[in-house]
């Protein structure tokens, strides 16, 4: 059995957990058309910081995307800073092939083609847990 995820039409992922590369290497596919990634929180089964590399460094080629963008509430991301800093990389050297968005409870934002909203959850007790509503061409799906 493996953490959950999902994959939104081969473009958006929810949620970067330690079974991702798996995941991909099951489906057939290759994490580097991947471009944007959805995190409903920062627990290390839904967002692992080891396996964002897998996306570079010989594990994927061609890769379709400059930066890999991360949405996240700003309480997910202030505890994945401090996780980065504590395993001794720069914010600097992340930055260059990672990129940060906060997203905000219930202002809906667009990615390509998507228009997400996030919404509470109640998961963690130390930051702001999200679900989100993804929508587009008239379908709605609830993750």
């Amino acid at each position: 059995m493996t953490r959950s995820q999902a994959l939104i039409d081969d473009k958006i992922l929810i949620d970067y957990g330690a079974d991702t590369y798996m995941h991909f290497l099951q489906m057939g596919k290759t994490l580097c058309e991947i471009g944007h990634v959805l995190i409903t929180h920062a627990h290390e089964d839904h967002f692992s910081y080891n396996e964002w590399f897998n996306r570079y460094y010989g594990n994927a080629h061609g890769i379709k995307y400059e930066k890999l963008k991360f949405y996240a509430h700003k309480s997910a991301f202030e505890k994945i800073k401090k996780v980065i800093v504590a395993r001794g990389l720069s914010l600097d050297d992340i930055n260059e092939k990672f990129e940060f968005v906060d997203v905000e409870l219930y202002v809906p934002f667009m990615i390509e083609n998507y228009k997400i909203t996030a919404l509470p959850a109640f998961h963690a007790d130390d930051e702001q847990s999200l679900l989100y509503l993804i929508e587009k061409d008239g379908k709605t799906i609830y993750e």
